[in-house]
């Protein structure tokens, strides 16, 4: 298991969100922090040695530059990966680069759900092998929040200031910082270290005397334009903003753009429905309401538990919490409880508050831990309440024994992540 006190390790996750996170580039620093548990050299074999890897998932550059990939794939597609050529290429000095990784070796999954269950946006792992002493990609920006690991090996990376505060579009050669700017992170990644990197701060990496293998993890978040999205279908909602723009006409004998008296009343029908809906009380507060909640829960699905048709073994199983799902309780009356969780809204009658709560806002629990959490309940609807919650995604259901396994994996793994 990996919690995200490791990754940002020497800093405390309040300390690094208050200082850091999308505002400036950082490397974390840890002698303690360990990799061997997550990926490596053996990994990428795997990964290599899959024989899924396509293009443009998976990408090869030298020089700079991205190399064509008719270069290193097969197949009339064009998009089926010739490691093979993967290898001569990285021989000949050409870095490469398989995105979406945690597809490929489900233990980088741990990354992605201690970063999603502290951002709860949409997290991605790539990763990057480049030979040693080459620069595989130019300068450039990503449109997400990123977190380097180094996995193997050492890179020298360099970090400049953006030129455009929080960017929304790709960017553009003529913005990349040249010779004469000054980067304001300026350091070498050994193995362990992790380096985070906000939107739109400029960076590009050497690698050092050996091999280099690092993991770069992503995170896309929402942004305040989400508000627009979430916003349309309630204006929808009136007809003024279903029907057609109206006639524009012909331009005048001068040029200038035709106001017909339709258009001018159209237009100012569409400005004072918009007003009147953004003056609507507690709009906004609905809207920060949902995207607590609107972000699909990760790993929700356990087999052969989910399988079976019979009813669960309640009393043997373990349950948790899927990775990056919250939920808001509210009363609809006084025997009706509306639930609004990873995208769904759940009418419950005569469920004891306390017992959702302690279902949903639990990350690992049994059914005697339940049951303390509703004395009164009788067993048999706490039963059926769980597994209600587990055949609707919202918890993941699994054997005692596969949990007992798991803690005695990471008791041997203790000398791997670490903080």
């Amino acid at each position: 298991m990996v919690t995200f006190g490791q990754l940002t390790s020497p800093l405390s996750p309040d300390e690094f969100l208050a200082t850091c996170w999308t505002e400036r580039a950082v490397l974390l620093r840890d002698p303690h922090r360990r990799f061997e548990g997550l990926f490596d050299w053996a990994a990428l074999n795997t990964v290599l040695n899959s024989g899924d890897l396509t293009f443009p998932a998976t990408v090869v550059s030298r020089n700079e530059r991205v190399i064509p990939a008719e270069e290193f794939t097969r197949g009339g597609d064009g998009k089926t990966v010739d490691v093979q050529a993967v290898m001569r290429l990285f021989r000949e000095g050409a870095s490469f680069s398989v995105r979406g990784a945690g597809s490929y070796w489900p233990p980088l999954k741990a990354i992605l759900d201690a970063l999603n269950d502290t951002f709860f946006e949409s997290a991605h792992a790539n990763v990057y092998c480049s030979p040693a002493n080459t620069q595989g990609f130019r300068a450039h920006y990503d449109l997400h929040e990123v977190f380097v690991l180094q996995i193997e090996g050492a890179k020298h990376w360099r970090v400049f200031p953006p030129t455009s505060a929080f960017p929304v579009e790709p960017w553009r050669e003529e913005d990349a910082p040249t010779d004469a700017d000054v980067p304001y992170i300026d350091a070498t990644l050994e193995k362990g270290d992790v380096l985070y990197v906000p939107r739109g701060h400029w960076h590009y990496a050497v690698a050092q005397d050996s091999d280099s293998l690092h993991i770069t993890a992503g995170i896309t978040c929402r942004k305040g334009d989400s508000f627009l999205d979430w916003l349309r279908p309630q204006l929808l909602a009136d007809p003024v903003w279903r029907q057609n723009v109206p006639a524009m006409g012909k331009p005048g004998a001068d040029g200038r753009l035709p106001a017909t008296d339709e258009v001018v009343r159209w237009t100012a029908a569409l400005r004072e429905h918009l007003l009147e809906k953004l003056q609507e009380p507690g709009l906004f507060e609905r809207y920060v309401a949902d995207l607590f909640v609107d972000s699909p829960s990760v790993s929700a699905v356990s087999m052969p538990m989910d399988g079976a048709p019979r009813s669960l073994p309640v009393e043997s199983l373990m349950f948790r919490r899927p990775a990056g799902q919250r939920h808001v309780i509210a009363e609809a009356d006084d025997s009706r409880l509306l639930l609004k969780v990873a995208r769904t809204e759940m009418a419950l009658e005569d469920v004891p508050r306390a017992l959702v709560a302690g279902m949903l806002g639990s990350d690992r629990f049994t059914f005697r831990e339940a049951c303390g959490w509703a004395p009164s309940a009788p067993q048999a609807e706490i039963s059926e309440l769980l597994e209600h919650f587990v055949r609707s995604g919202l918890l993941v259901a699994e054997e005692e024994a596969t949990e007992s396994a798991e803690l005695r994996h990471t008791e041997k793994r203790r000398n791997g992540v670490a903080s």
